[in-house]
Order: C-alpha cells, then structure tokens, then sequence
C-alpha cells in the first residue's frame, strides 16, 4: 500500500487523539524531508573519510573492583590503541579513558599528551594518568583506551 504522506498526515494531525503539537509539526520539515532533497550542514565531498581517533574497549563478563586488574586492562587496551596508531601514520595528542561503572553510568577522563607521539609507553602512561582521575569506588563493567590522532598533513 502506497500513501502520500502529506496527505496521510493532513487526516490524523487535526484528530482530537493526535499528538498535542501536531498543528505547529505540520509546519517543521522533517530530517528525512530535509535529507530527501539534498538539504544539510555539510558539503559533499569525494575526499576519503580521515580517522580522528583509535580506541579500544573490554566489556567485563563481572563487575571488576580491584585496581590493579583494571591498570592491568588500561595498559593492555592503551598497547593495542599504541599499535593502531602507528598504523595509522599520525600521532596521537590526546588519551582518554572511558569507564562504564555497574550501574551503567558512562564517564571520560582524559589527558593531553605533552609532545604528539605514537609511542607506546607515553600513550600508556596518559592511559594510566587518565585512570588516576577517576573515583573509583564502584564496580567496573567495561574499560575503554582513545587516542586522539593529530590532523593529517595536507598533501
């Protein structure tokens, strides 16, 4: 079944049942109406999509509470964000550290490197400074590493 949608929604927008803003929606256009005629912020392009960022994540199978396990995690997370930066060829400014506690609060620390640097042992110290400004006096649920990459080099 095909149904003009304006002509849809001009018979149920004026039902006493119908959403309370109905009248002032009739006016907006809709995101897919706006993205249907081409309609956005930004300019298309043919340039390649450009990475801003690394990262890796663990979800804990249990809530985790010891500290030690969790510099353990951060460390092993911040060598494999290490090694996705060297692939990347651009240096990382920036580590952040993602904490999702038990109760599914979601919070970021993070730590701008001093120098750019796709060295393992300085985004795994960030990783490790970034850890350290968090409470940590819940249970941990999932632990996750970011590196903030430094903008490609114009050609």
């Amino acid at each position: 079944m095909i149904v003009d949608v304006d002509t849809h929604w001009e018979s149920i927008s004026h039902r006493p049942d119908a959403h309370p803003l109905a009248p002032w929606l009739d006016d907006l256009p809709s995101g897919i109406d706006m993205l249907a005629f081409g309609v956005a912020g930004s300019e298309v392009t043919s340039a390649p999509w450009v990475a801003k960022s690394r990262s890796r994540e663990t979800t804990f199978q249990r809530d985790v509470t010891d500290r030690a396990a969790l510099d353990e995690q951060v460390v092993t997370l911040a060598r494999r964000v290490a090694g996705d930066v060297a692939e990347e060829g651009r240096p990382a400014v920036r580590v952040a550290v993602k904490v999702r506690f038990a109760p599914f609060f979601t919070h970021t620390r993070s730590v701008r490197l001093p120098d750019p640097t796709a060295d393992p042992g300085a985004i795994e110290r960030a990783a490790l400074a970034a850890l350290e400004r968090f409470r940590l006096d819940q249970p941990v649920r999932l632990l996750g590493v970011r590196a903030d990459l430094a903008p490609p080099v114009p050609a």
